[in-house]
């Protein structure tokens, strides 16, 4: 029987999922996941019975950790395997005053192609579940200490995966779960001008950032693109 994986579920997915009474287990379940533990041994509010039930029925997280990459200058890049086998990148960073933000990703390769972008050559594997975005910020977070931020500029064109970012971030800011807010959270775009609108129209939207490179449109689209579905003047009529 394949497993429920519970980083991607709010506490009502939890309970329904999982059949759970009283209901209020799946908040505990939801509270104890936000926290980062790695194993269903360490909730310990929950009964003996109960975490037996859930290692039979679910996992907390569908990937894990396979390198961690340190740099003196603080700067720390973990490599997560996924459930197939692919492998991602989510990236610390810290600024002058020390905010620690974490640069995450939401596809497995890239379909965009810009000229300059490593992950571009790669091509497009697939779309990350909202869990394994969750599952970015929990791993990094454990390694590198409580963060303030989120920034969706690692693998991939996050309007491309907006759904799945969306639910990511609402499990995230949940009240009873990692709490973050809204608008510590950045989504950074190639500048696919549907994607914009469809974000403006969403509620609690996080903050918009455009990769423009140059504004010489002929220039742009050589090196993106994506410019040539989506130029110029349309794109800043939707950043607008």
């Amino acid at each position: 029987m394949e497993k429920f994986v519970l980083s991607g579920m709010t506490a009502e997915e939890i309970v329904s999922s999982l059949s759970l009474s009283p209901a209020f287990r799946g908040k505990q379940i939801f509270s104890w996941i936000s926290k980062g533990v790695s194993s269903f041994s360490e909730m310990t509010n929950l009964s003996k019975e109960l975490r037996e039930e859930l290692e039979e029925k679910a996992v907390i997280h569908s990937s894990h950790v396979s390198k961690v990459l340190r740099d003196e200058d603080g700067t720390v890049k973990l490599q997560i395997t996924l459930c197939d086998g692919r492998a991602i990148e989510t990236v610390l960073l810290t600024d002058r005053e020390g905010r620690k933000t974490a640069c995450v990703s939401c596809q497995a390769g890239c379909a965009m192609a810009c000229a300059f972008c490593q992950t571009g050559r790669l091509g497009l594997a697939r779309n990350l579940t909202a869990a394994e975005i969750v599952e970015e910020f929990i791993f990094l977070e454990k390694e590198a200490g409580t963060l303030s931020n989120i920034v969706f500029m690692g693998m991939g064109e996050p309007l491309q995966n907006l759904k799945e970012i969306q639910k990511a971030v609402s499990l995230l800011t949940h009240k009873d779960g990692r709490n973050l807010s809204a608008r510590r959270i950045t989504l950074s775009t190639c500048g696919i001008v549907r994607g914009i609108y469809e974000l403006a129209e969403s509620e609690n939207p996080p903050r918009l950032a455009v990769s423009l490179t140059t504004a010489d449109p002929e220039l742009r689209e050589r090196l993106m693109p994506v410019t040539k579905g989506n130029p110029l003047p349309e794109l800043k009529k939707a950043i607008a």
